[in-house]
């Protein structure tokens, strides 16, 4: 959420909704992947494994950062 939203009370209804079941529910009818483990997308996907980042990728984000942006031509 912004730091000066004109309607941060909005904002925070819409983040509560996105976060609940029936949010999750939506987008995952609408083709994204829900990130709740318990609501299925509407369509399967291939992904049989989540490679979670750890401390140690955690600490060398800014290696990784750096190499991201030099593939990919950005600042």
């Amino acid at each position: 959420m912004f730091k000066n939203a004109p309607h941060p009370n909005a904002a925070w209804l819409f983040h509560r909704w996105a976060a609940s079941d029936e949010g999750q529910k939506a987008f995952g009818i609408e083709g994204r992947i829900p990130a709740n483990p318990k609501v299925e997308p509407a369509e399967p996907i291939g992904i049989t494994t989540v490679y979670g980042l750890g401390e140690k990728e955690y600490r060398e984000f800014g290696k990784y950062e750096k190499i991201w942006k030099q593939i990919f031509s950005l600042r």
